[in-house]
C-alpha cells in the first residue's frame, strides 16, 4: 500500500485550505491502521460528524461494499456510535478534479513516446464476477465505464484522440499506454 497516512495528511491539508478545518481517520479492512482502529480513535477524539470516503473511486460491493458492511455493522453495534451523523460517499470517480487528474497523467505520460498521437491507451481494471454485476446489482463495471469515457472526454477537451481500450483483471484501475 502506497502511505495511506500520507493520503490522509493531503486530505487534511486541502480541507484547511477551504476553510474545511477536519481530522482524518484512515481505516483498513485488512491491514493497519484496522477500521476498528480508527474508530477507536474517533471515539477517543469525541468526533460528533463523520464522513466516509472510501479510496475507491468506483463503488463495488466487494471492495467499497465489504468496509462500508462492517463500518454499519460496527456503529450497529456501538453505543456511541449508533446516532453520530454520518455521511457516506460512496464513490466519487466522476468527480472533476479526478477526472482531470488522471486526464493530466495519461497527457504527461504520452509525451514519453516517439508518436503520442499513434499510442493506445490501455485502461486496466479489477475484475468482479458477473453474478455481482448481474444479480447482486454491483456497479462497478458501469461505473468503471463512465469513468473511462469520462477521461477520455476530458483528454478530446485537450485534442488528445488516441484510441483505447478497457480491459479487466485482478487489480485496481491500472493505466498502460501501448505505441502502437
Amino acid at each position: 500500500m502506497v502511505g495511506e497516512t500520507s493520503y490522509a495528511e493531503e486530505l487534511r491539508k486541502a480541507l484547511c485550505e477551504k476553510n474545511v478545518p477536519a481530522k482524518v481517520y484512515v481505516g483498513m479492512r485488512y491491514w493497519h491502521p484496522f477500521t476498528e482502529e480508527a474508530i477507536e480513535q474517533i471515539k477517543r477524539d469525541g468526533i460528533s460528524k463523520l464522513v466516509v470516503l472510501p479510496l475507491y473511486p468506483q463503488f463495488s460491493i466487494s471492495t467499497s461494499g465489504s468496509s462500508l458492511r462492517l463500518l454499519e455493522s460496527i456503529f450497529r453495534e456501538d453505543e456511541y456510535l449508533v446516532n453520530m451523523q454520518h455521511t457516506v460517499i460512496p464513490s466519487w470517480y466522476q468527480r472533476e478534479g479526478y477526472i482531470k487528474a488522471m486526464a493530466d497523467l495519461i497527457e504527461k505520460e504520452l509525451r514519453n513516446f516517439g508518436n503520442p498521437d499513434k499510442v493506445m491507451i490501455f485502461f486496466s481494471a479489477h475484475g468482479v464476477p458477473l453474478a455481482y454485476v448481474e444479480e447482486a446489482g454491483d456497479p462497478y463495471k458501469a461505473e468503471m465505464e463512465e469513468c473511462v469515457d469520462l477521461i477520455m472526454e476530458e483528454l478530446e477537451k485537450r485534442g488528445i484522440t488516441n484510441a483505447y481500450t478497457l480491459a479487466y483483471q485482478h487489480r485496481s484501475l491500472q493505466l498502460c499506454l501501448l505505441e502502437i
